[in-house]
C-alpha cells in the first residue's frame, strides 16, 4: 500500500516537472504528449516487468508467424520454374529485374530449414523450397 503512494507521489512529480519545462520546448503540446505517455509507460512497464516479457514473446511470435506466412505464400521451385518459362534449371533470373544471380536466404537464420531465393538487385523473393 505505501509502495503504490510512492508510485503516485512520483508521478505526480514527474508530470508537474515535465508540465514546468513546457516553456522551455516553446509550448510544443505533441512533445509534451509524448514524453508524459513515454514515461507513462516506462512507470508502468517498470512496474510490471511479467507485462514486458509477455509482450516481448507476444511480439517474437508474431514476427515468426508472419515470416512463415510470407514464406509460404512464395512459389516452389517447380511452380516459378513453369510460370516464368525463359528460366531453366541452370539459368535462373529474377521475374521483375531480370538478374540472373539469386541469392538463398534462410527464413528465421542461416541454417534454417526453410529457404527462399531472393533478387539481389531488387531485392523480392522468387521462390521458396524446403532443406531436408
Amino acid at each position: 500500500m505505501l509502495g503504490a503512494f510512492f508510485e503516485i507521489i512520483g508521478i505526480v512529480i514527474l508530470f508537474s516537472s515535465v508540465l514546468l519545462l513546457a516553456p522551455i520546448f516553446s509550448g510544443c503540446f505533441v512533445l509534451m504528449f509524448i514524453l508524459i505517455l513515454l514515461s507513462g509507460l516506462l512507470i508502468f512497464f517498470s512496474i510490471h516487468i511479467l507485462w514486458i516479457i509477455v509482450l516481448g514473446v507476444f511480439l517474437y511470435l508474431t514476427n515468426l508467424i508472419v515470416r512463415y506466412y510470407k514464406w509460404y505464400k512464395l512459389p516452389t521451385f517447380n511452380t516459378y520454374l513453369n510460370n516464368n518459362p525463359d528460366n531453366n534449371l541452370h539459368n535462373i533470373a529474377c521475374k521483375f529485374c531480370h538478374f540472373g544471380k539469386p541469392i538463398n536466404m534462410g527464413l528465421f537464420s542461416k541454417k534454417s530449414k526453410y529457404r527462399y531465393y531472393m533478387c539481389k538487385i531488387c531485392g523480392k523473393a522468387l521462390y521458396r523450397f524446403t532443406v531436408l
